[in-house]
């Protein structure tokens, strides 16, 4: 997968999901979704997504990374 640019809200939001405004900005702010900052606006690397989804699956699973 190519990675894409697409702005942390309501696009990287809406690919989780429907996560929450806050929730998302506490991903992007941890670190747990990459992002750059363009101007003034924040955009998620899409690349990014599903390493954060596998990785809810591996904690979920007992096997904690």
């Amino acid at each position: 997968m190519e990675p894409l640019l697409i702005p942390w809200w309501p696009d990287a939001a809406k690919v989780l999901g429907g996560l929450s405004r806050s929730k998302t900005h506490q991903l992007v702010r941890s670190g747990e979704l990459p992002s750059v900052l363009v101007g003034g606006r924040r955009l998620v690397i899409t690349a990014g997504l599903p390493r954060y989804v596998e990785r809810l699956q591996m904690e979920q699973n007992g096997n904690a990374a």
